[in-house]
């Protein structure tokens, strides 16, 4: 519970009009749930709400930053969002942040190449994963000298 007695939502995840809020101290709680999210669906700039009590969570659609649906939550008595969570609409980064897509085409690729060939499966399947990776990592030239993965 937060200093107002309202129930502490916490951003698990933000996205550009999408956010995932859990509420721990009311899992299972389905009567708080459907409450909740009719009173959220009454917020402007809320499009949906997805309200999952097993879980203690819910989806909100909105078009609006979340800091102003989280204050007019808090204002309407509903919930407060936790301090330092992404209640400032900070989407949490993409994947592409910690992971190069290319990198990991070209780990995979080379990976099952790897085990064609434990299986001695050498043609064409390696061979063709194997050339499918060198070009991916741009280590394979076409006859005209420019990357074959471009």
């Amino acid at each position: 519970m937060s200093a107002a007695g309202l129930p502490l939502a916490e951003v698990v995840h933000a996205s550009e009009g999408r956010t995932r809020l859990r509420i721990a101290s009311r899992r299972d709680d389905a009567a708080f749930f459907a409450s909740m999210a009719a009173g959220l669906k009454a917020v402007r700039g809320v499009s949906d709400v997805k309200a999952t009590p097993l879980t203690g969570s819910m989806v909100i659609f909105h078009d609006e930053p979340l800091s102003a649906i989280g204050a007019e939550a808090e204002r309407r008595g509903l919930f407060s969002v936790a301090d330092g969570s992404a209640a400032t609409s900070a989407a949490v980064p993409a994947l592409e942040a910690y992971v190069n897509p290319r990198t990991a085409a070209v780990v995979s690729l080379g990976l099952i190449a790897l085990w064609q060939i434990y299986r001695e499966k050498y043609f064409p399947s390696a061979l063709s994963v194997a050339m499918h990776a060198l070009a991916v990592a741009g280590l394979l030239q076409t006859d005209d000298g420019s990357p074959a993965g471009d």
